[in-house]
């Protein structure tokens, strides 16, 4: 995905951070990086963040308009990126998850339990997040972020999204339409009819 693009769904999702009542148009706008970005999450009409290649992170403080480049020390690929209250998560490369307990502003890597790239993030609350990827698997947290679990599925393809209803509501959408979810929080399956 191009900042571009998400510059554009920000003027159109938060038209009074631009200063109007409705978007005119599409706007195109320009993040000072020329990164492949995967990923945004927008925390407010004003904050925003946007991940991709390259471990890039960036922060926008005006609905988009402006950005800033966030140092993490993680130069693989971010693919999403969610907020809870101050937890913020970005999903990445080699099971790796940048985690934040400041609303963003700083960032600690950690394993989320498996080697495998996670494409996508969730937090339903500020201590229950869910990140997916590859083999279609799904790591969790229920502390914030601290400590992480992953578990696989186990069957070809894998995970491009995940969005939850509640903590223990979530469903997650991949390759080949394959669909998974949860009733319980921590027991993923199979949805019946993907």
């Amino acid at each position: 995905m191009n900042l571009r693009i998400v510059v554009v769904a920000l003027t159109l999702l938060f038209p009074a951070a631009w200063g109007w009542a409705q978007p005119p148009a599409w706007v195109a706008g320009e993040s000072g990086t020329s990164d492949v970005l995967e990923g945004v999450f927008c925390q407010s009409e004003t904050r925003c963040l946007a991940v991709g290649a390259g471990g890039t992170l960036l922060t926008s403080e005006d609905g988009g308009r402006g950005w800033t480049r966030q140092v993490t020390g993680f130069d693989g690929d971010l693919g999403g990126v969610h907020c809870a209250g101050e937890i913020s998560l970005a999903a990445g490369q080699g099971g790796t998850v940048l985690h934040s307990q400041d609303g963003g502003w700083s960032w600690v890597a950690r394993s989320a339990g498996t080697g495998l790239t996670l494409n996508a993030a969730h937090c339903p609350t500020p201590t229950t997040c869910h990140a997916v990827g590859q083999a279609s698997v799904i790591a969790s947290t229920f502390d914030g972020g601290v400590f992480w679990s992953a578990q696989s599925l186990a069957i070809g393809g894998g995970f491009q999204g995940v969005d939850c209803l509640s903590d223990d509501r979530c469903v997650a959408g991949g390759d080949f339409g394959l669909m998974a979810g949860t009733t319980a929080g921590t027991d993923w399956g199979f949805l019946d009819g993907a």
